[in-house]
């Protein structure tokens, strides 16, 4: 498990990131995650919106090739997929 990115230097890297975009005050607001590491922000500025994706660096593993075979999901460690791609 990767650790969580601190808080502050999170909002300070999108802070940077909006300001060199062009959006340098936006207010920002929550939205639903999904079941990943990234959050999502809904961003208005000069009446324009935007979604701003939040992707901590290397908390994700690499897909599943979808051509794996299943006894190639197990030693990937893609559990749940070798189960739906095969008998176990």
């Amino acid at each position: 498990m990767v650790p969580a990115m601190n808080v502050t230097h999170t909002q300070d890297a999108c802070a940077q990131f909006l300001e060199r975009a062009g959006w340098g005050g936006a207010k920002l607001r929550p939205l639903a995650g999904d079941a990943s590491t990234r959050s999502y922000m809904r961003a208005e500025h000069n009446r324009r919106h935007a979604v701003l994706m939040i992707a901590p660096p290397k908390a994700e593993s690499a897909p599943c090739p979808p051509e794996a075979s299943d006894a190639e999901r197990r030693a990937l460690g893609y559990n749940a997929m070798a189960r739906l791609a095969g008998p176990n």
